[in-house]
């Protein structure tokens, strides 16, 4: 019965397609603004696919883009290339171009050094908001040429939010 409903709902979304996808939409309109355009940016999101999604769907606007998610390889070494001018010992051995477009997940969101950035994307929240501290921890860190950083946050439909109460919740902590 399980299976049948699960083939019912994939046969409903299979015509949706990233063209359809009016959050990807808004966050490929969103890097092509002035105010994304050029230097580092870090799209955090919460989930492996979903990092995965948004790397095959952005490669045409950044040739350095990358993705990184637990277990997808070294986020020390992802790191390197993406702030080399803050980590700069391990830059040297990093293998690989410069990155200045990154999506990662929360694999990224403690204890690395990326403040080469000063704008952030969180295309998820967190319902944990020490997690949405962390990501931009990552950025406004002493040793950091900007004087501000900037951040986006993607928030849920209006549908979803009505069920969830994510912001509510985000706000009340």
């Amino acid at each position: 019965h399980d299976i049948a409903i699960l083939e019912e709902l994939l046969e409903i979304v299979a015509p949706i397609d990233a063209e359809e996808d009016d959050k990807l939409q808004e966050l490929r309109r969103l890097l092509q603004t002035e105010a994304l355009q050029g230097g580092k940016r870090l799209i955090f999101t919460q989930f492996a696919d979903t990092a995965r999604y948004l790397y095959n769907n952005l490669r045409d606007l950044d040739p350095t883009l990358e993705v990184i998610y637990s277990g997808d390889r070294d986020p020390v070494s992802v790191a390197a290339r993406f702030a080399p001018q803050s980590n700069p010992e391990r830059a040297q051995v990093a293998v690989g171009q410069e990155i200045n477009l990154l999506v990662a997940t929360d694999v990224l969101s403690e204890g690395l050094n990326l403040q080469d950035c000063d704008r952030i994307i969180n295309y998820d929240l967190h319902w944990n908001p020490v997690r949405l501290i962390q990501r931009l921890g990552r950025i406004d860190r002493i040793g950091s040429a900007y004087d501000e950083i900037h951040a986006w946050n993607f928030f849920p439909e209006t549908a979803l939010e009505k069920n969830l109460a994510l912001t509510a919740r985000l706000q009340a902590r």
